[in-house]
C-alpha cells in the first residue's frame, strides 16, 4: 500500500486544478463543449473539496485527539461489556438490576 498523501500536497494539486480549470472553461463555455451552468458546479466542488482540506489540515491535531479519546472510550465500553458477559457477572447483574459494572484503570486507582 502506498504511503498516504500529505495534507498539504493534496491542497497544492487540488489549487493547481482549480487555475487550471479557471483558465480553461471559459474557452470550453465560449466554443459550446461545456455549459456555464456545468463549468461553475465543477469549480464549486472543487473549491468545496479544497475547503475541506484546508479545514482538516487546520485541525489534524484536534481531529487526531478526538480520534484517539473515541477508541480509549470504545475500547473502555469493551472491557465493561466483556465484563457483564463473565457468566457469574451476569448471574450477578441478574440477581441485582439496580447493579453496574465499571472499570477502572488499575495504575490510576493506585496512583
Amino acid at each position: 500500500m502506498a504511503d498516504p498523501i500529505p495534507l498539504d500536497a493534496q491542497i497544492i494539486e487540488v489549487e493547481k486544478t482549480v487555475r487550471d480549470r479557471v483558465r480553461r472553461y471559459p474557452d470550453l463555455v465560449a466554443r459550446g463543449r461545456l455549459k456555464q451552468e456545468t463549468a461553475d458546479a465543477k469549480l464549486a466542488a472543487l473549491r468545496a473539496a479544497q475547503s475541506s482540506l484546508i479545514f482538516l489540515e487546520k485541525h489534524a491535531d484536534w481531529i487526531k485527539a478526538e480520534h484517539a479519546r473515541r477508541k480509549a472510550d470504545a475500547d473502555r465500553q469493551a472491557d465493561i461489556d466483556a465484563v457483564r458477559d463473565e457468566p457469574t457477572v451476569a448471574a450477578d447483574l441478574d440477581a441485582m438490576p439496580d447493579a453496574d459494572v465499571t472499570v477502572s484503570d488499575l495504575d490510576e486507582a493506585y496512583a
